[in-house]
């Protein structure tokens, strides 16, 4: 208990909170915990009733939201042992207004229109990276909210059949999740992905893992095990191994030898002096709670991915770190003196967290590519790497960067308290600009010659002067409500509102990628594949001409009207937002769609309702409990995805489908459940109390993935 009875900020109005209001009110719930993780540890009677507490608060606004999708978001920013990291990753100035941008809701949040990723497969049979199955790699494009199960499904096409295998992709030294989309596992444009084989063979681990069982055969093939326990039973040839939020230490646990990923939990502050790690460790994160010296710790040398959690605040000098290190994360709490610190000249990757506020002087970083700060940092810089290419400061900064050295720089993103203007720096090479400020930045005099992108922040609401002819995407913040008439815009591809803009819009020819506030345009661009309407948008597109090559549609959490009698052109996706509850009986969906995503609200009768052969991904949301025993799902689905609410019998299901997302509401027997041998992936968001061998070794012959509540297990055929 905290001393005094007192709740952190937010805590008690978030938890008063119902579902409904659940998705537009993110930035409570998060505020609430990153109280309650900022808080002194001398207003609580110990250490352990505060992580208690927070995990106890993060598990009722889990709950309370229900939405897997928004789950699993709210997850990474909510996620003590990545706050910083994952804040600053992706451009995150402020913790309120900022924080649902990467939510994708919430209240003063914007939906980020798609955009197609160009991604360079280059490819690993088995452990030899001398084998490489496609010794020139080759690109693919797929769209920014494909899953990883799309592109392994593109890449296996691609490469062809590998008896003996089950492909792998690996992104950034991690595992790519096949069930998470590539915005939220940081898969950008141009990024390299590469292919690994494994091999295969079926399994079913929960029982051995939990120590109920001494079968450890059953474990031989399995790469991944992320578990809320400390295992029992670890075969040698596993990969990857996270370790829960209530895991204290390893508790004599014997680390596999071929151990390539390490994540220790939130409860984790046991000393690794001492502690011999595996030879082939690459990547190691530590949790929330971690905090002990380095100075006697050895790493293994081939180690490339180093990251702290948010108590880890102790002096660096002295430590050895591993040669091969080419990325090293910093925590909210870490603000150490950095002179004398021997960083390898390997590092690209450097990030300080929130608290950070120290000089960089005389810091040797030779091969320095990205660069991040967070809110607190306000240090004068000089002279950075030549290889920097992406840099992101936080809330505080505002110094000069007329000598830092910026001439290969290719993203910057400044806070909202920077007033120094960048006139005087070279920036010949810059792509994208994020400005935080709420004022007009002076750009007179500046010369942005390779600009392609730039962003405002959420509080802009300044006239426009002239943009650079080579800016290809726009994006505002959700105050933004200015006039366009008079203004000259280059030829964008991608145009995007937040939730306060109405003004009208002026023809934009080359425009491909729209995504509007609260305004309902005169005529839309002909060349217009995506379109977003925003949170405020509720008119009815009645009459409304939509452009015929319109590929994907998505409307914004007030939107509430019937489509019946609307004329869709020939849509591949259609997203709804958390308002709309209307019966599709009579709706012509067309026969290209692809992907249907139904919102928070949405429970009507599916019996009656006719959706098109052609659709491969249906997605129900946190509200829908209806029977589909009479509903005809379109004989080519590949992935179906139920809320928090579902618990109806699911009948029989399409020998199609790959993957089936269960909410945690779902208490069906999973024993008589009528599964397509050909599934891939299945998740089930309850804790897990059934047997699952004979269930899987009869009937699941192709299964992959294999997730549940506290125990995610990657497996083989």
């Amino acid at each position: 208990m905290r001393a005094g009875g007192g709740k952190a900020y937010g805590e008690e109005k978030c938890l008063k909170l119902s579902s409904q209001e659940a998705l537009t009110n993110a930035d409570t719930y998060m505020l609430a915990v990153r109280s309650l993780s900022q808080a002194q540890d001398a207003s609580w009677t110990d250490e352990a009733s505060r992580l208690a507490r927070i995990e106890e608060l993060k598990k009722q606004i889990f709950e309370l939201v229900g939405l897997g999708q928004v789950k699993a978001s709210m997850r990474q920013l909510l996620d003590l042992v990545e706050f910083g990291k994952m804040r600053e990753k992706r451009g995150l100035q402020g913790f309120s207004a900022q924080s649902a941008l990467a939510l994708g809701r919430g209240r003063g949040s914007r939906r980020m229109a798609e955009t197609e990723l160009r991604l360079w497969i280059c490819g690993l049979s088995g452990e030899d990276e001398s084998q490489v199955t496609s010794p020139d790699g080759f690109r693919l494009s797929v769209p920014s909210c494909a899953l990883g199960l799309d592109v392994a499904q593109a890449v296996q096409t691609h490469l062809g059949p590998r008896p003996g295998g089950v492909l792998r992709l690996v992104h950034g030294g991690f595992q790519l999740e096949l069930e998470s989309s590539l915005c939220q596992q940081d898969v950008q444009d141009e990024s390299t992905i590469q292919c690994i084989y494994v091999p295969t063979k079926l399994l079913s681990a929960y029982e051995t893992l939990n120590s109920r069982s001494e079968d450890v055969d059953l474990l031989e093939g399995i790469i991944e095990i992320c578990a809320d326990f400390v295992p029992k039973n670890l075969h040698s040839g596993l990969l990857s191994l996270s370790l829960g939020d209530s895991v204290p230490g390893f508790a004599g646990l014997a680390l596999p030898e071929k151990l390539q990923h390490l994540t220790l939990g939130h409860a984790f502050n046991e000393s690794l002096e001492g502690v011999t790690l595996p030879c082939g460790l690459q990547s190691l994160t530590f949790g929330y709670a971690w905090d002990k010296e380095l100075q006697k710790v050895t790493f293994p040398e081939g180690l490339q991915i180093l990251s702290f959690g948010s108590s880890f605040n102790r002096r660096l000098q002295g430590v050895k770190f591993p040669a091969a290190l080419r990325d090293l994360s910093f925590g909210l709490s870490f603000d150490q003196n950095m002179e004398g610190v021997a960083l390898p000249d390997s590092l690209q990757s450097l990030t300080f967290g929130f608290h950070f506020n120290r000089s960089l002087q005389n810091l040797v970083l030779p091969c320095l590519q990205v660069l991040v700060f967070g809110r607190s940092f306000n240090q004068p810089l000089e002279n950075l790497p030549v290889s920097l290419q992406s840099l992101a400061f936080g809330e505080k900064f505002d110094q000069s960067l007329v000598s830092v050295g910026l001439r290969s720089l290719q993203s910057l993103s400044l806070g909202r308290s920077f007033r120094q203007g960048l006139q005087g720096v070279e920036l010949n090479r810059l792509q994208s600009l994020t400005l935080a400020c709420s004022w007009k930045l002076n750009l007179t005099g500046v010369t942005l010659p390779a600009l392609r992108a730039l962003a405002f922040g959420p509080k802009f609401n300044e006239s426009l002067d002239a943009l650079p002819r080579t800016l290809q995407h726009l994006s505002f913040g959700d105050e933004f409500n200015q006039s366009l008439r008079g203004v000259t815009l280059p030829p964008l591809r991608s145009l995007s509102f937040g939730r306060n803009f109405s003004q009208s819009l002026c023809e934009l020819p080359d425009l491909q990628v729209l995504a509007l506030g609260s305004c309902k345009p005169v005529a839309f661009p002909r060349g217009l594949k995506k379109l977003t309407f925003g949170d405020k948008f509720d008119g009815s597109l009645q009459g409304m001409e939509l452009p015929v090559g319109l590929s994907h549609l998505t409307f914004g959490d007030a939107f509430n009207q019937s489509l019946e009698g609307v004329m869709l052109p020939r849509l591949q996706s259609l997203t709804f937002g958390s308002s709309f509850n209307q019966p599709l009986q009579g709706v012509r969906f067309p026969e290209t769609l692809q992907s249907l995503t139904f919102g928070l609200s949405y429970d009507q009768a599916m019996e009656g309702v006719t959706l098109p052969p052609s659709l491969q991904s249906l997605t129900f949301g946190f509200r829908f409990n209806r029977s589909i025993q009479n509903f005809r799902v379109p004989m080519h689905l590949k992935s179906l995805t139920f809320g928090w609410s579902f618990d109806e019998s699911l009948g029989t299901l399409p020998e199609s489908l790959q993957r089936l997302h269960l909410g945690g509401g779902y208490r069906q027997r999973t024993e008589i459940l009528t599964l397509p041998a050909g599934l891939k992936s299945l998740t089930l968001d309850r804790p897990f109390d059934q047997q699952l061998g004979d269930l899987l070794r009869s009937k699941l012959t192709s299964l992959v993935r294999l997730a549940f509540k506290d125990l995610a297990v990657s497996c083989t055929e």
